[in-house]
């Protein structure tokens, strides 16, 4: 099964679901108070930042006792299931970046490293399609 398929599964599973999906959204830091934009893909990025900013953090520091087996963070999924989350499309949401970036530095946080294992553009989205 491919990457897109599984997207638009996940996507279409959380739409039927019952219930409503809550997902985070962060006004007190739209404009004029931060960056970001009233666009789900704008907060949808940023809660992927901070989701894999914080595994980010742990990846070296990580104890793996003998007989375990060594987590590995997906990012790609991570990322995928956000944007099923906040229902949209990849495309849309990694046009955030600067945004994401410019929020990130005005809080005083690190960024992600700029590498396509943890930040995705539209053609590395449409690549992994």
């Amino acid at each position: 099964m491919d990457q897109n398929h599984d997207e638009k599964k996940l996507s279409e599973a959380l739409r039927n679901a019952p219930g409503r999906i809550q997902v985070p959204l962060f006004p007190g830091f739209m404009r004029p108070n931060g960056f970001l934009t009233s666009a789900r893909g704008c907060h949808g990025l940023f809660y992927y930042y901070l989701s894999a900013m914080r595994n980010y953090e742990h990846e070296d520091g990580r104890i793996v006792y003998e007989g375990d087996t060594d987590p590995i963070v997906k990012y790609r999924n991570l990322f995928t299931s956000i944007c099923a989350l906040y229902g949209v499309p990849s495309e849309h949401m990694c046009k955030y970046w600067d945004v994401v970036d410019a929020q990130a530095e005005l809080m005083g946080l690190p960024l992600l490293p700029d590498k396509e294992e943890y930040r995705f553009n539209t053609s590395s989205i449409i690549l992994l399609n």
